[in-house]
């Protein structure tokens, strides 16, 4: 273990040398082979309240530097998954239009996302939007990509910078001039230099875009209706959560309609959690429990 008073935590480049533990024989006796972990190498009870604050601003530099890397190894990956590998419209395996969003990379294999998702161990789903990401930032925002490398911005602010203007510039299959999409891109960096939360950040970001482009909004909208679906996640104890993406005025009906059948059963007596009732209402609402006309 190092003093930690003369020593920080940081990123640098090795030889890649494949551990092979066969090689050194059987471990003794109450001895598990693994590698140092970083808080035994660098054991934080040893800094200071200041050396704790350094050492924090380190590891988010470092996350920054990281995930414009990944993004980089991402989308030279891609590169090499052209789309003319795919099969042909008359070739058995080639995929079916209208079930599945069209990718957004242009030129990229359709199945470059499940490659990914089994070598990053990722959702099919996380791995399309790295994906999508990463090409934005090499290849549609460099400066943003740089920001990023150099640790000037991190990942949350530099995926909202993508999420505003991932896909609109010309060169990606959009209807935006690169040249103005880089304007807004700096304008965007600005923002996020000066501090400003992804949130907002994402919000101005697109307002912009939407400011030298009226249609862009439209646009957006429509890419966003067309990755819509619907999802199961397991929760804790037996639970899950079913979620829908919709348009928000569609997704507030939804919402209202659930909650207004939930309110007429509490004043009619259930006893149960409003909560609760809102969501039976509305799993019966669709699996129709009392409808027996599609049983079979």
């Amino acid at each position: 273990m190092f003093e930690t008073g003369g020593f920080g935590v940081a990123v640098t480049v090795a030889p890649a040398r494949p551990v092979d533990p066969d090689r050194w024989g059987p471990a003794p006796a109450g001895v598990s082979r693994r590698r140092s972990r970083l808080s035994e190498v660098l054991d934080p009870s040893g800094f200071d309240d200041a050396g704790l604050a350094r050492e924090l601003a380190v590891v988010g530099d470092l996350r920054s530097q990281l995930a414009a890397y990944e993004a980089a190894l991402v989308s030279d990956f891609a590169r090499r998954r052209p789309a003319t590998q795919d099969r042909d419209a008359d070739q058995p395996g080639h995929r079916v239009e209208g079930w599945t969003p069209g990718m957004v990379p242009v030129q990229v294999s359709e199945f470059f996302a499940d490659e990914l998702a089994v070598v990053a161990g990722l959702s099919p789903q996380a791995a399309t939007k790295l994906v999508e990401r990463s090409l934005a930032l090499v290849g549609e925002l460099p400066a943003t990509w740089a920001a990023l490398a150099d640790g000037l911005i991190d990942p949350p602010r530099a995926n909202a910078i993508v999420k505003a203007l991932g896909g609109q510039s010309t060169a990606a299959g959009g209807r935006v001039d690169p040249a103005v999409v880089g304007e807004v891109e700096a304008q965007a960096l600005q923002w996020a230099l000066a501090g400003e939360t992804p949130v907002r950040l994402a919000e101005r970001t697109a307002a912009a875009l939407i400011a030298v482009d009226a249609a862009a909004a439209d646009r957006r909208r429509r890419k966003a209706e067309q990755c819509m679906d619907v999802q199961a996640r397991a929760t804790a104890d037996g639970m899950g959560q079913l979620v829908a993406d919709l348009p928000m005025p569609v997704a507030a009906a939804c919402r209202d309609a659930v909650d207004g059948y939930a309110r007429m059963a509490k004043a009619d007596g259930d006893t149960r959690p409003i909560g609760q009732l809102r969501a039976q209402i509305m799993a019966d609402l669709i699996l129709r429990p009392w409808d027996t006309s599609r049983e079979r």
